[in-house]
């Protein structure tokens, strides 16, 4: 499905200030998938992908352990950990939240 995102966090600190217009979000086609953490029915990964990519490429955004924390018509916001290179190969995490709006 289609949606519009906007990451609410920046190095895991929430952004202050009013929300950019809609126009200023990152949109693209909305993915989830079901299966590993937290049993068949809740999603382990959440991934925004530029719609004008193949299918296995074009990743813009990717959020793992999601979980569904807020609902105000139009908008659902997710909480979960967003990978962050650390140098060296390495790898790390950190809080992320996104606000969605399915389209």
């Amino acid at each position: 499905m289609f949606a519009s995102v906007l990451r609410l966090r920046q190095m895991g600190v929430l952004i202050k200030g009013d929300l950019p217009p809609e126009e200023q979000w990152a949109s693209g086609i909305f993915e989830m998938s079901g299966h590993g953490f937290g049993g068949p029915r809740m999603p382990r990964r959440l991934v925004l992908r530029d719609a004008r990519s193949n299918p296995d490429k074009g990743l813009l955004f990717e959020l793992f352990q999601p979980t569904l924390v807020d609902v105000k018509h139009p908008y659902l916001k997710f909480r979960g950990i967003e990978g962050v290179s650390l140098g060296d190969g390495e790898v790390g995490g950190m809080v992320q939240e996104w606000l969605v709006r399915l389209r």
